[in-house]
């Protein structure tokens, strides 16, 4: 209750009476008030960034990603929702020689996925429900658009690495995990598969944003489901499966 974050801030955000209020509505996201807030109450998340600019971060680090075979990844949010910067930057990461990798939802125009084809080596792609209505129900999206994107990537020979959400209540079905396998099946170019075990990190964020969740929470999976779900995929399914953890 410095008050420093009010006298800086020209559109009237902050609000000090007993506690400090916060209008996220007016804030424009200018950042002064979290550069005169001197005891880091406050901070700025996120910023703008050129293309050099993250290529000149990235190219620190050309002799790690030489000795490890790593890389850039770019992930998001989605980042093919900036599709131009997105190819501008993996262009000119393949012109320095870099090997690089996407994480994706695949719900995105195919046209954005054919500019990035040609400059990345690998699609880490979600899959998080097989039933159609449930991917709706979820996610606010079919799934129709994300299985044509992973069937177009299959055919024209791009590396995926098909990444599974485990969400305790929700995709833990016979039915998902069944679809699943069939999926990986039909889809030769899926090289390997990730299980992405529910994490309730994102907790924190929603707090910080001031936003109240008013879903049930749920639940981390156990070793026992998640023993039960590797199992049961790789009695299908033929390719690798790791647990990420």
């Amino acid at each position: 209750n410095c008050g420093k974050c009010l006298e800086s801030c020209t559109h009237f955000c902050h609000i000090i009476e007993e506690t400090h209020t916060f209008n996220r509505s007016l804030c424009v996201g200018c950042g002064v008030c979290a550069q005169n807030c001197t005891v880091g109450a406050l901070r700025l998340a996120g910023q703008y960034y050129t293309v050099e600019e993250v290529m000149s971060e990235v190219i620190r680090d050309r002799v790690y990603y030489e000795e490890s075979g790593g890389g850039l990844t770019v992930s998001g949010g989605e980042p093919l929702m900036q599709i131009d910067f997105l190819e501008c930057l993996l262009k000119t990461a393949k012109k320095e020689g870099i090997h690089t990798c996407i994480e994706t939802c695949g719900y995105a125009p195919k046209e954005a996925f054919e500019k990035i084809v040609p400059y990345t080596d690998c699609f880490l792609f979600d899959w998080k429900e097989s039933n159609n209505d449930k991917h709706k129900l979820f996610t606010g999206v079919d799934n129709c658009i994300i299985h044509k994107n992973l069937s177009y990537l299959n055919d024209i020979g791009a590396k995926i690495v098909l990444r599974l959400p485990l969400i305790p209540g929700y995709n833990d079905t016979e039915e998902h995990l069944n679809g699943t396998a069939n999926l990986i099946n039909q889809n030769k170019n899926i090289t390997s598969v990730e299980i992405l075990p529910y994490h309730p990190l994102g907790i924190s964020k929603v707090k910080d944003l001031d936003r109240k969740n008013n879903q049930a929470l749920p639940v981390i999976p156990d070793k026992e489901l998640l023993d039960k779900v590797l199992s049961e995929i790789r009695e299908k399914v033929s390719v690798p499966i790791t647990l990420s953890v």
